[in-house]
């Protein structure tokens, strides 16, 4: 990633800054150490990097749609200045099935380099030894609450979970998980995905525990939440795009703040209107961890991918799509988030404020949601 003067560090001279760890080299390692390790045939700085992944030309990602979370402009920035063509294989494929398409692609052109899963998913990817080690030379910006000690994965962005609600169809918007249990909105209330394969329907399911006196080690009250609007026939669970909120098909999503404010865009372009809420009464964040998969079919352009993402102007367009990057506090710090999208995002102060779930916790997020939605949710649906 090459930083320019109005985004980057003015003393930092990447051309020049050496890749610090890769594959099982110790963090911190040194140039020394990482030439010795997988990343020696890329190179040992972001030049020689940059040169290497040039050569293979190409990169294969899997489930990063262009209208998720600002992806087109950070994909088409990638390919201006690399000129690497990049191909999204399965682009809103869930968490669950990207892994399934990993595994069963190993070995093969056109596999996927880099994955983009949701957390409660990369226990799995370990298990299955689908990802390699890397750390990025912003490793050292990047929290410890967002990145795995050895570099199997970073998660490079984060976002908010929402409600969204088409103002045409929906008079009276809800704004919080107690308003979605209302009779008014009887089969109106969307769940974006089965939130034991879909990381936007997991994190709604969290969201909602944490306002019916749950937590991270407790969502049932959560699926006891779902399990109410199922029984009142307010919920449909399906695994939809954004558009679909903008088109009428569905008029309340339960869906990231990033994909909404794209539906909003659309929405607004026909004349309509979409309201986003955070509901108050049960926020919930996560990220997405990004990871370079075992086997890269494009090696050094995988690392370079990485780079790029957790560079200045990647953190700025995922603030111009109301995702947060995980360098925010190094951007904030630096004064470049421009105010126009100051405007859209939460406080500061209530960023830094955003807690994430442990492993361990996750574990048994997912654990109890294995053992109870199927028959408290998925069997009142049919």
């Amino acid at each position: 990633m090459q930083f320019s003067a109005a985004f980057g560090l003015a003393a930092l001279s990447l051309a020049a800054l050496t890749l610090t760890a890769c594959g099982d080299v110790a963090p911190n390692s040194g140039s020394e150490s990482a030439a010795k390790g997988p990343l020696a045939p890329c190179g040992v700085t972001i030049q020689e990097l940059t040169q290497s992944a040039s050569a293979e030309g190409a990169l294969t990602l899997i489930a990063t749609p262009r209208d998720w979370a600002n992806y087109a402009s950070i994909i088409d920035a990638f390919e201006a200045d690399y000129g690497i063509r990049v191909d999204v294989v399965v682009p809103y494929a869930t968490s669950a099935e990207e892994l399934d398409f990993v595994s069963a692609s190993a070995g093969e052109a056109g596999r996927p380099d880099v994955i983009d899963i949701n957390p409660a998913f990369i226990q799995q990817a370990l298990d299955q030894d689908l990802v390699t080690a890397y750390q990025p030379t912003t490793w050292s910006q990047i929290p410890d609450s967002l990145k795995d000690p050895q570099g199997r994965w970073i998660g490079t962005y984060y976002g908010l979970l929402t409600i969204g609600a088409n103002t045409a169809i929906v008079d009276m918007v809800p704004t919080t998980w107690k308003d979605l249990a209302d009779p008014r909105y009887r089969g109106q209330v969307v769940l974006n995905g089965d939130p034991r394969q879909s990381g936007t329907g997991f994190a709604a399911v969290v969201a909602a525990a944490l306002a019916n006196g749950g937590s991270f080690t407790d969502i049932t009250p959560g699926i006891d939440y779902f399990a109410r609007l199922a029984q009142l026939g307010n919920l449909r669970v399906e695994t939809i795009r954004p558009e679909a909120v903008a088109s009428g098909d569905v008029p309340i999503m339960l869906d990231w703040a990033y994909n909404l404010t794209s539906a909003r865009s659309t929405l607004q372009g026909q004349g309509g209107d979409l309201a986003i809420h955070v509901p108050r009464d049960g926020i919930f964040s996560s990220y997405y961890a990004q990871a370079i998969t075992k086997d890269p079919e494009h090696p050094c352009a995988a690392r370079l991918w990485m780079e790029h993402l957790l560079g200045d102007a990647a953190a700025i367009a995922r603030l111009n799509g109301f995702a947060i990057p995980a360098r925010f506090a190094s951007i904030d710090a630096y004064g470049l988030i421009p105010p126009a999208t100051q405007e859209i995002l939460p406080s500061s102060r209530d960023i830094y404020a955003l807690q994430f779930p442990s492993s361990n916790e996750l574990a048994l997020m997912n654990a109890q949601l294995e053992q109870q939605w199927g028959d408290k949710v998925a069997a009142v649906l049919g």
